[in-house]
């Protein structure tokens, strides 16, 4: 049903009624709540306004219309039914007429290639017997599909993104050389004309192509890029405004002002310090670890490794789900691009989880090996779910 087209042009449709299944096929006692299944389903925060955001129930009436759509074509009408009784998150199972449909015991010897001329004792199967043996075998089925189709780490990681009904925006830090030191080049134009990096073009490429493949809405915005790390947030031009970013879940690609305000407060961030001439991935669960760190007067064409974090939280200052993607050095952020758009390298991660990680914040530091202008395949050093 969820491959029919008429289903297939609904993102949120799928997703809504896969869990709604899969909920009734465990034998819940207690019907879904709506305010439950827009945190669980759609990645709301759990205080979230069902009236100024009803996209559960929205979801639902759409899933109602479509399953019409479904069984009215005549192919269909032997299946298994799938009802969404109206006032109602508790899917209902219904055999259709020909399956309830059982052949007289006398036709089947009738049929028979040779029989007896002697009496023979048969035996009637009720009809009740063969209905429940029936949708046995059919929840069996249903049980199997939805198994076969459970979300891929992959998935996941992106459903809390993915499964909302508002546009994305994907940021990108633009940079000058006014701003940045000789020490941290970023891919400058002349005349101190701002401009991206190129490793942080090369992650756009690579996000944009995979939320395009998932036929995601989303824009583009440029972000301002401003050093020391340590510069007073009042000081720091913070484009686009909290408004702006108040209006859907938010991509963050590299190190932007706003990236860097945000991911600070984390367990993983970068830390910089112009005493130990230090730049690292600060763990705050062991602030003495400084092994993930570069030199800050150290050109890039001198490093062999660089490090980034990735970051899925929910945020209480734009009220969305974002995602930032910041390397340490410039090639750190493309391997983390990387990482989150493999389905091998998200099977890593997931790895050793319960699928509940879906639901909750998480962080991931990788490492890639650098040679020339290339980096290496990510690789996961940490993961922290919370």
């Amino acid at each position: 049903m969820l491959a029919h087209p008429v289903f297939k042009a609904s993102r949120r449709c799928q997703i809504l009624l896969q869990y709604l299944v899969e909920y009734a096929l465990r034998g819940e006692k207690f019907h879904p709540k709506e305010r439950t299944l827009g945190q669980e389903v759609f990645g709301r925060a759990p205080d979230y306004d069902t009236n100024d955001d009803p996209v559960v129930r929205t979801t639902a009436s759409d899933i109602r219309k479509r399953i019409a759509q479904y069984y009215h074509e005549l192919q269909h009408g032997t299946e298994l039914r799938i009802d969404l009784p109206q006032g109602s998150y508790l899917p209902k199972f219904h055999l259709s007429n020909s399956q309830l449909m059982e052949t007289p015991a006398e036709e089947k010897v009738a049929q028979a290639p040779f029989v007896s001329s002697a009496p023979l004792a048969r035996k009637t199967i009720s009809r009740t017997h063969v209905g429940t043996a029936a949708m046995a075998i059919l929840a069996l089925s249903v049980l199997a599909f939805f198994w076969l189709r459970t979300p891929s780490p992959l998935e996941r990681f992106w459903s809390p993104i993915l499964g909302q009904s508002q546009s994305l925006s994907v940021c990108l830090p633009v940079s000058s050389s006014k701003n940045i030191p000789n020490s941290r080049p970023a891919a400058l134009e002349t005349l101190g004309m701002p401009s991206v990096g190129l490793t942080d073009q090369m992650a756009l490429l690579q996000i944009t192509h995979f939320l395009d493949s998932r036929k995601a809405r989303f824009n583009v915005k440029l972000l301002s890029f401003a050093f020391p790390v340590a510069s007073t947030p009042s000081e720091a031009p913070l484009v686009p405004s909290l408004a702006e970013l108040r209006t859907g879940p938010v991509i963050f690609i590299g190190n932007s002002d706003w990236s860097m305000r945000l991911a600070t407060p984390l367990r993983f961030h970068a830390h910089e310090d112009d005493a130990s001439d230090l730049f690292w991935i600060e763990d705050k669960q062991n602030p003495s670890l400084k092994a993930w760190s570069g030199k800050i007067d150290q050109t890039y064409d001198g490093y062999t490794n660089d490090y980034a974090v990735i970051s899925r939280v929910f945020d209480s200052t734009t009220g969305q789900t974002i995602v930032v993607v910041s390397g340490l050095g410039l090639h750190g952020t493309a391997a983390a691009a990387e990482l989150i758009t493999d389905p091998n390298s998200m099977s890593q991660v997931a790895a050793g989880f319960s699928p509940e990680w879906q639901k909750k914040n998480l962080q991931i530091v990788i490492s890639t090996k650098i040679a020339g202008n290339s980096w290496g395949p990510p690789q996961i050093l940490a993961k922290y779910f919370w």
